[in-house]
C-alpha cells in the first residue's frame, strides 16, 4: 500500500452485495503517523449506519445496509478529515 496511489490518502474498495455493501480501506505508515485510524473510523460509522465495522489503524473494514452508500461517502469524509487535520493543530 505504501506505493500505490497517493501516499496522503487511504484506499478504499466498496463491493456491492445483495442488500449490503462491504468496504475495505488501507493507509500507510505515513497517514497514521499524521492520525488516521481506519479501525475507528469503520467501526463508527458501520455503528452509525446499522452495520458491522473495525479493524486496525492502518487497515479496516465494515459492512453496512446498501442503502447508506451515500451517508456512508459523508460521515468517512468527515471522520477522515478530521483526523488528518488533527496532527496538523
Amino acid at each position: 500500500m505504501n506505493f500505490i496511489f497517493d501516499r496522503e490518502k487511504p484506499l478504499f474498495s466498496i463491493v456491492k452485495k445483495p442488500h449490503q455493501l462491504h468496504i475495505s480501506c488501507r493507509g500507510n505508515k505515513y497517514l497514521v503517523r499524521n492520525g488516521l485510524d481506519l479501525g475507528a473510523a469503520m467501526e463508527k460509522i458501520a455503528r452509525k449506519l446499522n452495520g458491522n465495522g473495525g479493524g486496525h489503524q492502518v487497515a479496516a473494514g465494515a459492512t453496512i445496509p446498501q442503502e447508506k452508500e451515500q451517508d456512508f461517502i459523508t460521515i468517512l469524509n468527515e471522520i477522515i478529515t478530521n483526523q488528518l487535520s488533527k496532527k496538523e493543530e
